[in-house]
């Protein structure tokens, strides 16, 4: 039988069933594939997830770690610094062991991170409050007595209660062998120390230790505040971290200093200190790459079955001590929720791809119209993800894509030739604005015409299920270049929508963190653009920062100035030295000021950005905090421990200090020491807040006659001293003399009171008088007391000479010894004669003060005269003189002639307004004649108030008394001074006696003076017979001497005034 025959109408059926086969089987590959990628991709997604969370949960870690240490070693760094800095200026004993262990003892009962604080001082003596179990504080003591060493132990509360104290015999320790006491030694800032085991309680730790200087530089003590180690392990486990986390910070050096938990993850114990290299080869790894300066990333690595992540960096503890901080986790800590989801994600969409399956194969029988719709449009069309749609120009749905029906669960037989403004599927975007048709159709037409619409719309049936697309209506022209369809394209925006709203909700939320920050925050770009700011960065800069935004900040007019006030280039604000050396800047102090405004101080911290898997950041944020205040009250109280609080002037701090300065410039300049004169009376009579006024407009006045260069400061009571610096020439100093004596005679007008006060000034000059500041003081004091010997209201300059004056010893003795003297009556007097050269006899005595003290013997008048015109005692000491005397004249044997007796008298003594008065009490009580005592003043006096003065020598001649002036050549007379004094004989210095040998033209110059005022001359300090044969051969009236005869006692002058009449010799001496 011949086979049958394939006639179009049999063939028929095998196509369609073919096609249908052939779309399912497509459809089942395709499926596949799709959910097979899907997956593939997602689980790539999921590990890159997985990886940046980690990496960024690591790297808030390694923050968290770092900065919890530093915040715990912190408050050791700053109790030694404050004990260090009152130790300095003075406001706590260096040598006061009590009150340092009480100071001590408040640092650890307020400080639970300082485990032991303690100065040491170079001589080993020592002072330690230690922390002890259960609340209580130990003490320890090292105190050199005699040259012996005594440890005293102790126990206390942190209520101040001593509880025990005893002596430890077998003590030996010796602070100064300690590595924090050698480390602190040699640097000239804080210094943390390398991990050692502490001495008492062998325990590891580490030491926070200073040294305390003197101004030369040499160390007065060393001040240390200890960490237990064991308690930074402590505090780290208190630290949040992750569920299952470990951290481990080392030193430079590779020992792990403090590591809790750290035995979970590699099975070491927290009772020592191993080695980093022995904490297994992940952390090997990363601190071999921290030493060879590599960044250490994020690694991974296993221990057992169990994946851990490890990040290591560098951690600054400051002051020139970097450690390492490591942090541990295993990798479920990170990814356990991920991969839940993701298995959660595989489960999905194999029941989706499943039920997608079943529900098609209804489907397949009725696929072959679309079949033929997506052949005609073409693969664009066909393969379209977006909603695609086919309309004619009067907006008629003519074609559909697959994507569009199944977004909108509508099927097309629902779709096609409707309107496409009056399909269901369409929803408003938001449920607040509601949908407006006439808008869909206006933009139909708009296309219809030649235009591209473009709009955003809800699609959707349900509208709990809604989906926002992003709408394109594009006209079709066909040959003649007339529109002939309508192309719909709707791209699907929901995820990117929901993304973007998220994103802004995020920065919402920072924005509101950043804002409720104190610190003040900026975010620039890599190129130091400025991209935001916070609330409190907007306050500080006063609302100039919008105006930048965009601009670089080295653009802006703000000055910069660095931590010490000067001029900063803007490239060096923290933000761009961190951008271009690719490193943090911490806690960088800057001033930042503009025209007419204060300057604002700012701590600042510039941290860099850094996308992961790139090396270059993005962008730099800096945070900082306004320190103005703090500044301020560090300038205030700088300011306090270098100034007097009474005057404002610089006090001996600040003084020591600029004379330093002044010195190391090489240039010529002075030192004056300047001392009111009668002071203490001023302050004593009229109040000490008329004193207090007193030194103030002393000040004022004083500070007025110097140059802006030049310093005044206060030493203490009514002492002031002086700078000059740059000095021209030595009379620089003579004419400031004069000023400053000038100015300060004038008057002050206090409390409704005028009042007089004079000055006595002694300069020392350098460097002819010396390099150090010591000698120069030492000289300039001395020069000022040689000015009040010479009777106040005076200046002198150094010279050599004066380290042998009479009043520079004396200062020597203090005013008890001087009162007690008066009272015990240890002075006596010592008479040396006069004789008259022409006749050879004797015609005067001088009364010579002397003090027979119980220990030093028999002392001269110029070892403690000068104390006592500075103590006031001058006054009665001078009476006692003028009263003995004519006791003791009066008492003479009677002679050839009756016998005078010369008294010195000092300035202050005859300032007094009484001196004529105890002149006349002496004078009567012993009944001596008024014409037998002699009064010796010296040149000096005339210049204090000549006019007083005179008056006061009249009244004195009224009483018959006789004058003289001393030491005559040495001070300031002219002729035209002594004719107008009542005076009766010049006394010839010792110094020019002594030169008449050589040069006797400045005694023949007297002698001359002396005739032309029909006066009286005596020559003292006459030593040899060749002085005593040239005096008498220039007609010397008078002389005394040793060449004639020491002073001697009273009761020695009945032999002496009974002795030969003078020859031309030296006349024996006579016993005391």
């Amino acid at each position: 039988m011949p086979p049958p025959s394939h006639s179009p109408l049999t063939s028929r059926p095998l196509r369609p069933a073919l096609l249908r086969f052939s779309l399912l089987a497509l459809l089942f590959v395709v499926q596949g594939l799709t959910i097979i990628g899907v997956l593939a991709s997602e689980r790539s997604h999921t590990e890159k997830i997985v990886q940046a969370n980690a990496a960024t949960l690591m790297h808030d870690l390694v923050a968290r770690a770092s900065d919890s240490t530093r915040r715990y070693l912190a408050p050791a760094v700053q109790a030694a610094d404050l004990t260090r800095t009152r130790l300095q200026y003075g406001q706590l004993p260096l040598n006061d062991d009590a009150r340092l262990e009480g100071e001590f003892l408040s640092v650890l009962c307020t400080t639970p991170e300082v485990e032991n604080i303690y100065l040491a001082r170079p001589d080993g003596s020592f002072v330690l409050m230690g922390r002890d179990p259960g609340h209580r504080v130990h003490g320890k003591r090292i105190v050199l007595t005699g040259g012996r060493r005594q440890v005293r132990l102790s126990e206390w509360t942190c209520t101040q209660q001593q509880l025990s104290a005893h002596v430890d015999p077998a003590d030996t320790y010796d602070p100064r062998v300690r590595p924090w006491y050698r480390a602190a030694a040699v640097a000239q800032a804080l210094v943390w120390t390398d991990p050692y085991v502490f001495f008492a309680k062998q325990i590891p730790g580490v030491t926070a230790a200073v040294a305390l200087r003197d101004v030369q530089g040499h160390v007065r003590g060393i001040v240390g505040t200890d960490v237990a180690l064991s308690a930074l392990t402590g505090f780290l486990t208190r630290v949040p971290f992750s569920a299952h986390g470990a951290a481990v910070i080392g030193t430079a050096g590779g020992l792990a200093v403090a590591y809790p938990g750290i035995e979970t993850v590699f099975g070491h114990s927290t009772r020592d200190l191993p080695r980093l290299m022995n904490l297994g080869r992940p952390v090997q790894q990363m601190y071999l790459n921290v030493q060879q300066g590599e960044p250490s990333g994020l690694q991974t690595f296993r221990v057992g079955q169990e994946a851990y992540y490890g990040l290591m960096q560098p951690l600054d503890i400051g002051h020139g001590r970097r450690w390492l901080v490591g942090v541990h986790a295993p990798a479920s800590d990170f990814n356990g929720e991920v991969r839940a989801q993701y298995r959660r994600m595989q489960l999905t969409a194999l029941a989706v791809g499943l039920l997608g399956f079943l529900l098609a194969l209804p489907l397949l029988f009725r696929l072959n119209a679309p079949l033929q719709r997506l052949l005609r449009f073409g693969l664009h069309f066909q393969h379209a993800f977006h909603f695609t749609a086919l309309l004619s120009r009067d907006g008629t749905l003519l074609e559909v894509n697959d994507a569009a029906l199944r977004a909108t669960l509508t099927p097309a037989r629902e779709a096609l030739g409707r309107r496409f403004w009056t399909l269901p599927w369409w929803q408003p975007v938001t449920d607040d604005v509601p949908l407006d048709p006439h808008r869909l159709e206006e933009a139909v037409r708009l296309a219809g015409q030649g235009d591209t619409v473009r709009f955003g719309i809800g699609l959707g049936r349900d509208p709990h299920d809604r989906r926002e697309v992003d709408l394109t209506l594009r006209p079709v022209l066909d040959t003649a270049g007339r529109v002939a369809y309508i192309a719909a394209e709707g791209r699907d925006i929901t995820e990117q929508q929901h993304l973007e709203r998220s994103l802004r909700e995020s920065e919402a939320r920072l924005r509101t963190v950043l804002d409720g920050l104190d610190e003040g925050v900026l975010v620039q770009d890599a190129e130091g653009r400025l991209t935001s700011f916070n609330a409190r960065a907007a306050h500080l800069f006063g609302g100039t920062l919008p105006d930048i935004v965009g601009h670089r900040l080295t653009d802006s007019d703000w000055e910069v100035l660095d931590t010490h006030g000067q001029p900063l280039d803007r490239q060096d604000l923290p933000s761009m030295v961190a951008l271009r050396r690719g490193e943090p800047q911490s806690n960088v102090v800057v001033g930042l000021t503009r025209p007419r405004q204060p300057i604002m101080w700012l701590s600042v911290n510039a941290r860099l950005l850094v996308r992961p898997d790139e090396t270059l950041p993005f962008a730099v944020v800096s945070s900082f905090t306004d320190i103005t205040d703090r500044r301020q009250t560090e300038a205030r109280l700088a300011h306090q421990a270098q100034h007097d609080p009474l005057t404002g002037l610089p006090n001996r701090t600040l003084f020591q200090d600029r004379l330093r300065q002044a010195l190391t410039t090489g240039r010529a300049g002075a030192v004056a020491f300047l001392d009111l004169d009668h002071f203490k009376a001023i302050n004593d009579s009229l109040g000490h807040d008329v004193g207090d006024q007193l030194l103030r407009a002393v000040a004022e006045r004083v500070t007025a006659e110097l140059r802006p260069g030049d310093t005044v400061a206060r030493m203490g009571g009514d002492e002031f001293t002086l700078i000059l610096t740059d000095l021209a020439r030595p009379d620089d100093v003579t004419d400031l003399a004069a000023r400053l004596l000038a100015t300060l005679e004038r008057p002050f007008a206090l409390d409704g009171e005028q009042v007089r006060v004079s000055a006595s000034l002694g300069f020392a000059c350098f460097p002819r008088d010396g390099h150090a500041p010591e000698d120069l003081l030492r000289h300039a004091d001395t020069a000022m007391y040689h000015a009040k010997a010479s009777g106040k209201n005076a200046a002198r300059v150094y010279s050599t000479d004066m380290q042998n004056h009479r009043y520079v010893r004396a200062r020597e003795y203090p005013y008890g010894d001087l009162q007690q003297a008066l009272d015990r009556h240890e002075f006596v007097l010592h008479y040396q004669p006069i004789y008259d050269l022409h006749a050879g006899t004797l015609v005067g005595l001088e009364a010579l003060l002397r003090w027979q003290h119980p220990e030093r013997g028999l002392l001269g008048p110029e070892q403690f005269l000068p104390a006592l015109e500075t103590s006031g005692l001058i006054h009665p000491a001078g009476r006692w003189v003028l009263q003995q005397a004519c006791r003791e004249a009066a008492a003479l044997p009677g002679g050839r002639a009756p016998i005078s007796v010369a008294v010195n008298v000092s300035a202050l003594q005859f300032e007094r307004p009484d001196f004529v008065q105890d002149v006349r009490a002496a004078l009567l009580a012993a009944n001596l004649p008024p014409e037998r005592l002699e009064l010796e003043l010296t040149e000096g006096l005339l210049m204090n108030d000549p006019l007083a003065v005179i008056e006061r020598m009249h009244a004195l001649q009224a009483l018959g008394v006789r004058l003289s002036i001393d030491d005559f050549g040495t001070g300031y007379s002219s002729l035209s001074a002594l004719r107008r004094l009542p005076v009766d004989r010049l006394k010839i210095d010792r110094s020019f006696v002594h030169e008449v040998g050589s040069d006797r033209r400045m005694v023949q110059a007297i002698l001359s003076l002396a005739r032309t005022l029909n006066l009286e001359v005596i020559a003292e300090g006459v030593e040899s017979g060749a002085q005593l044969d040239l005096l008498r051969a220039l007609g010397c009236d008078r002389v005394q001497g040793y060449h004639l005869s020491r002073a001697v006692p009273a009761h020695a002058l009945p032999a002496l005034i009974g002795g030969p009449a003078l020859a031309g010799h030296r006349l024996p001496d006579t016993p005391a």
